[in-house]
């Protein structure tokens, strides 16, 4: 059989494997397909699959795709030329044409030119043939009717039909709904496991700090939470921290998917936050999950996958937290974190963890930003020694957060600290002043003072 390569044709085959393959191609189109975007009815047939697939699983189908083509094959001969065309499309669909080898943006161009020139010309194929009939009012009608295919919606919105809504909070003014946080700080002031207790408050409902956890809300409405971590171990770090904290283990999950990538991977995790209704989303550090490509520290890279994370956050009305880690310089707290400032510039409140300039053995968290309500006054905490038991294993060590209240300390206070004219200690320096501020009330069990060093100080056992 002898195939007419076009430039049509090519545009064609390119646009189908970068819906087998690309998540963020399949995503685009899912919403205005109609079956009919494709010159041939077996590019419609391979589209229709691949819209199917996204919307059962949230993501593209890649090989799953064979199980659509046999079962569509079975049905026609061996020599019939569709299923040859199909066969052949499929039979290219290897590392080449993976994800990463695709150039999405162009891809999508590429549709939405084809798709707007199938609709114009099917258009005027309608339109002739009711001209031919006489039919001119029906003509007209189909005319006025015709809507260009577009990957962007529906055009713009008037204000007028926006409905204004009240902002909704899962802790005031700290984590909104619907939008995104940042935690920024050095290594070891507890970020991770600040957010362990966070989890454990939201999956039993009790009220948020500096209230002792376990203090019941007057009406307890208890939440789902989703974790992404990309340097913590699930087994032996998070899950002791949330046992200690006292969470609600049923209703802690994390991505069933090996590898996590964004924007890649938007769509599957909305789905599962839809699924089992999270309200709390925390990605832990969120320079571990950007795509390979996508350079941190350019705001032009990284302001295209945090403009979609916001929409998926939005959607789904879950509160995003992400975690990034504070750069050596010493400057304002807002301009601090590692990477492009697009990051603390997408998010609605950036939230800033460091050492309490004046009580070495207590922790400060303290409000960088915050456009959707005024700052509030900043969080004393401890970060403490536990151990918990699971399955057989009868102690395991780990750490937990203890509130201890209000204090006049702000961002920029930690960020950079007042007063310090000879910069900071070295790492031995601040590792023996903490020994003697922790054991100053006397003796403690040395696993539990390990645990406390360690998890403070994030040091190893040689410098301890």
């Amino acid at each position: 059989m002898k195939v007419v390569h076009n430039r049509s044709n090519h545009i064609e085959h390119n646009v189908l494997i970068g819906m087998i393959t690309a998540d963020p191609v399949v995503e685009k189109i899912a919403p205005g397909w109609t079956g009919k975007e494709f010159a041939s009815p077996w590019s419609n047939f391979i589209g229709g699959c691949c819209v199917e697939h996204y919307k059962k699983h949230g993501t593209a189908p890649g090989k799953a795709i064979e199980s659509y083509y046999e079962r569509w094959a079975a049905k026609r001969s061996d020599d019939d030329p569709a299923a040859k065309l199909v066969h052949r499309l499929l039979s290219v669909i290897d590392g080449k044409y993976q994800q990463n080898g695709l150039h999405v943006g162009s891809v999508l161009d590429d549709a939405e030119r084809l798709f707007r020139e199938n609709r114009v010309k099917q258009l005027t194929e309608k339109i002739s043939r009711r001209l031919e009939q006489g039919d001119v009012n029906k003509a007209e009608e189909m005319l006025t009717a015709y809507s260009p295919f577009s990957l962007n919606g529906n055009g713009a919105v008037a204000a007028s039909e926006i409905e204004a809504r009240k902002q909704r909070w899962l802790w005031h003014p700290w984590l909104a709904r619907g939008e995104m946080t940042i935690f920024d700080a050095d290594p070891g002031v507890g970020k991770s496991t600040i957010l362990c207790d966070l989890a454990a408050r939201v999956t039993r409902g009790w009220t948020m700090p500096p209230d002792p956890r376990g203090t019941n809300r007057t009406k307890p409405n208890p939440g789902a939470v989703m974790i992404l971590s990309g340097e913590d171990t699930w087994e032996t770090t998070i899950l002791p921290r949330l046992l200690l904290a006292g969470a609600d283990l049923d209703l802690v999950f994390r991505p069933g998917k090996e590898l996590i990538t964004l924007p890649n991977d938007l769509a599957y995790l909305g789905r599962e936050i839809e699924r089992h209704n999270v309200r709390l989303l925390t990605i832990d550090p969120i320079m571990a999950f950007l795509d390979a490509k996508a350079d941190g520290n350019a705001e032009t890279s990284v302001r295209p996958t945090l403009h979609r994370l916001r929409e998926m956050t939005s959607k789904t009305r879950a509160s995003t937290s992400m975690v990034r880690h504070f750069r050596k310089s010493k400057e304002r707290a807002i301009h601090r974190g590692t990477g492009s400032v697009a990051f603390t510039a997408a998010c609605r409140v950036q939230i800033v963890l460091g050492r309490h300039p004046e009580e070495p053995d207590e922790f400060v968290m303290a409000c960088g930003k915050n456009n959707l309500a005024e700052i509030p006054r900043s969080v004393g905490y401890r970060i403490v020694g536990g151990d918990v038991s699971s399955g057989e294993v009868k102690r395991i060590g780990t750490s937990a957060i203890e509130w201890t209240g209000m204090v006049d300390c702000d961002a920029d206070d930690l960020s950079n600290p007042s007063g310090n004219k000879r910069g900071r200690p070295s790492q031995i320096e601040e590792t023996a002043e903490f020994i003697r501020q922790t054991l100053s009330d006397g003796p403690m069990d040395a696993r539990e003072f390990e645990t406390v060093v360690f998890e403070s100080l994030g040091i190893g056992k040689s410098t301890l």
